[in-house]
C-alpha cells in the first residue's frame, strides 16, 4: 500500500494524483477515492483536494506556493518564541523543526530520543550535529531523563484536528512530561496540515509492518502504529 511507504512526501504525490485528474484519468470522485484508500493519513492530500479539485478555489500552482509562504510564516514565527531557548528537545523529525533549529541563533543544544522503530530521531540528530549543533540523543525511554534538562520541547505536526494533533507515537508522553515540569511546548504546522470537520471520518492512523518490531512467531502478536492524537488542551503554543 502506498501509504505504508512515505519515501514520497505529500506533495510529490498530490502532483502525481492531479497528473492523472488532468489527463483525465481520474475525475473528481476518483481523486478523492484515490487519497482515502491509498493515502488517508496525508493531510495536505484532503487540503488539496477540498482547495484544487472539489471547490476549484486555487490552482495547484497556488496551492504549493501557499504551502511556500505559510511554511516561511511558521518559521518566523518559530524563531521570535525560541529566543532564550538555549536547550530544547525534539522528537521525531520534522522538517520545520529541523528549520527553526538550524536557523536559530539561540538554539545551542538538542536533546532528542531515537523514535523506534524506524529511528528518525537517529536520523536528525546526526544531520543536525552534521551541521554543528550540539546534539544529546539517547533510547525513548530517557524522554523524562531529556525534557527535564531543557528550556522547550519542539514537536512537528502530521495533522491537526478541532482538538488534537498528530504526531509520532510516544508525543502523547513528551507533552505530558513536558507540562509536569512546566515546559513549554510549541507545535510546528502550516494551515494546509488542519483536517476539515467533513474530512475527519477518513482520516486514518493505520497498522504498519510488524516485522519493523520484531519477527512473527507463534502466538506473539506484534502491533506497530507510527502517529497517535494528542490533545491540544496541554500545548503552549502552536505555531
Amino acid at each position: 500500500m502506498p501509504d505504508k511507504n512515505r519515501v514520497k512526501g505529500s506533495l510529490e504525490i498530490l502532483e502525481e494524483i492531479y497528473d492523472e485528474y488532468k489527463s483525465g484519468a481520474l475525475k473528481e470522485e476518483g481523486v478523492f477515492h484515490k487519497i482515502v484508500k491509498d493515502y488517508p493519513s496525508f493531510a495536505v492530500l484532503y487540503s488539496f483536494y477540498d482547495s484544487v479539485i472539489k471547490n476549484k478555489r486555487l490552482s495547484l500552482r497556488d496551492f504549493m506556493e501557499n504551502i511556500s509562504r505559510n511554511r516561511q510564516r511558521v518559521l518566523i514565527r518559530a524563531l521570535k518564541h525560541l529566543e532564550g531557548c538555549e536547550k530544547a528537545f525534539t522528537y521525531s523529525k520534522s522538517s520545520q523543526v529541523k528549520e527553526a533549529i538550524l536557523a536559530s541563533g539561540s538554539v545551542k543544544t538538542v536533546y532528542i530520543t531515537e523514535s523506534r522503530p524506524n529511528m528518525e530521531g537517529t536520523l536528525l540528530a546526526r544531520e543536525l550535529a552534521e551541521k554543528n549543533i550540539e546534539v544529546v540523543l539517547g533510547v525513548d525511554m530517557m524522554l523524562e531523563h531529556f525534557i527535564k534538562k531543557t528550556g522547550c520541547v519542539l514537536l512537528g505536526s502530521d495533522a491537526v484536528f478541532e482538538k488534537t494533533f498528530v504526531n509520532k507515537i510516544g508525543s502523547k508522553v513528551v507533552v505530558e512530561i513536558a507540562e509536569d515540569y512546566k515546559i513549554p511546548v510549541f507545535i510546528f504546522a502550516i494551515p494546509e496540515k488542519k483536517i476539515k470537520k467533513e474530512y475527519e471520518k477518513y482520516y486514518r492512523i493505520e497498522k504498519e509492518p510488524p516485522e519493523e518490531v520484531a519477527k512473527p512467531a507463534g502466538g506473539l502478536r506484534i502491533e506497530n502504529y507510527y502517529f497517535e492524537h494528542v490533545p491540544l488542551a496541554k500545548v503552549k503554543l502552536f505555531i
